[in-house]
């Protein structure tokens, strides 16, 4: 008899001996959670044979030497399968998953997922989105029980401690294995198309056929990779950060990262630079929170009632306004929201890092994090490329983003205009500081360490747009 743990769901196989021998308990330890389990009836048993009746004493007597027998059996059986649980599950990283091969969306027992649980980086309920997940390369791959637009699907990766699953060769496999085993091993859920990633880039897998996408707002399934084996569990920070949404406008919401405090060393670099200096440190007393996108086009509209975008999506960002502009969004909306500091603006930028990117130094892999080199000619929806390691998107290209600062003359010699605890810059000045380069900027003016200046009144460009800040009281 094959029963399933209500709390692991774990198949197990009850044997008639082990049947006779749990029976007169009221329950039992599953061997893989231990968590206690109804003792089924047994099968009903064969129809008994017609001849001589044997004597009450000597049926009795055997009754109880057989039971007694079964009864050693049946503890022993359970005892190797609690035995072999446990042995496989250390030789697996504790990965219960490894062990039964029917696995369902009841994870929240595997020690792996309880990790993510008890480290913060997801909850129980956030794991009940999950319709099915399998074993693969070490990790584990699931879906999403509901259809979501490509936006929805990100965050419902980063809120269970995944990321969209990449259609990519590996230690696992090549990529057409990886098609193979998800059609094969996952068949229930490949009745639609699946939002996946393919270099970094949405796509929607159908059945065996990677497809582009032209509509990041259109309703499908996701596929989620979990990496345990890759230290994703505790490590990376994307999986640890924390996040809110705020609504600015009836039904528009906006996503917020938090930055916590902490210190920037400054390295020197401007537009017509080449040359990279290690500077000052400059010290953020106070954490803030910065939005986690540009500022969309759909975004702007609720909240002033136009769009003045030379390129138009609901989910670009907004261009081509200056920085008073910039600033009347802000003061409609409320609710202390701001533009960033430069000092802010490059350390969420950085999320830790030191290098002249937030990822490292190869200008190779730019395209994986941003838009930028006159990519298409025009801006592209927020949120496609890679986040930095505190989950924050399209800090390097797509749009140049306002910056609250004036531009500072002695910004590189002694910080941020002669403040190096949470400056602000000066109080007066010709031209606005912006950062973080554009669609029809070169790699160089996508450095996490670039500065541009316009004047802030009239220059409004179509490579010029903004996010919003918040400072920690807010």
């Amino acid at each position: 008899m094959n029963i399933t743990c209500p709390h692991c769901s774990q198949t197990l196989e009850l044997t008639p001996e082990v049947l006779i021998a749990l029976q007169g308990q009221p329950n039992f330890a599953c061997p893989a959670c231990e968590g206690l389990m109804t003792v089924p009836a047994p099968p009903p048993s064969a129809p008994q044979r017609t001849g001589p009746r044997k004597s009450a004493s000597t049926i009795t007597t055997a009754q109880r030497g057989l039971n007694r027998n079964l009864l050693v059996l049946g503890v022993v059986t359970l005892v190797i399968l609690g035995g072999v649980a446990v042995f496989l599950a250390s030789k697996n990283g504790g990965n219960i998953f490894n062990i039964f091969q029917n696995v369902t969306n009841q994870i929240i027992h595997n020690s792996y997922f309880t990790q993510l649980i008890a480290d913060g980086v997801t909850t129980e309920k956030d794991l009940e989105a999950i319709a099915e997940i399998r074993p693969y390369g070490g990790g584990f791959i699931g879906t999403s029980k509901e259809a979501l637009s490509w936006n929805q699907a990100q965050e419902l990766s980063k809120r269970t401690g995944a990321s969209v699953l990449s259609i990519e060769d590996s230690g696992a496999g090549s990529k057409q294995e990886l098609v193979d085993w998800l059609n094969n091993t996952l068949e229930s859920q490949m009745g639609t198309t699946l939002w996946v990633q393919e270099d970094g880039q949405a796509k929607a897998l159908d059945k065996r056929e990677v497809l582009g996408v032209t509509a990041l707002d259109n309703q499908r399934k996701v596929a989620l990779h979990w990496k345990p084996n890759a230290g994703g569990m505790t490590s990376e920070p994307a999986l640890t950060t924390k996040e809110q949404e705020i609504e600015i406008a009836p039904g528009v919401k906006m996503t917020f990262v938090w930055c916590p405090p902490g210190s920037l060393r400054r390295q020197k670099k401007n537009l017509f630079d080449e040359v990279e200096v290690v500077g000052t440190e400059i010290t953020l007393t106070k954490g803030f929170w910065i939005g986690k996108y540009e500022v969309t086009q759909e975004q702007w509209a609720a909240v002033i009632g136009n769009n003045p975008s030379h390129f138009k999506g609901r989910t670009l960002p907004v261009e081509t306004v200056d920085w008073n502009n910039a600033n009347t969004f802000l003061k409609k909306v409320g609710k202390g929201f701001r533009l960033p500091t430069e000092a802010e603006w490059e350390y969420a930028c950085r999320a830790g890092s030191l290098t002249k990117y937030c990822f490292g130094d190869d200008a190779a892999e730019l395209a994986d994090y941003a838009w930028y080199g006159d990519d298409n000619g025009q801006t592209h929806p927020v949120g496609q490329k890679k986040p930095n390691a505190w989950g924050i998107h399209d800090m390097h290209g797509n749009v140049w983003e306002w910056c609250q600062d004036w531009k500072g003359e002695d910004y590189w010699d002694v910080g941020y205009e002669g403040s190096r605890t949470d400056p602000s810059g000066p109080t007066s000045g010709s031209d606005r500081v912006n950062r973080g380069g554009g669609w029809n900027g070169d790699t160089t003016a996508c450095q996490s360490a670039q500065r541009g200046w316009v004047p802030q009144a009239w220059f409004s460009m179509s490579y010029l747009g903004f996010r919003v800040a918040m400072s920690s009281a807010e």
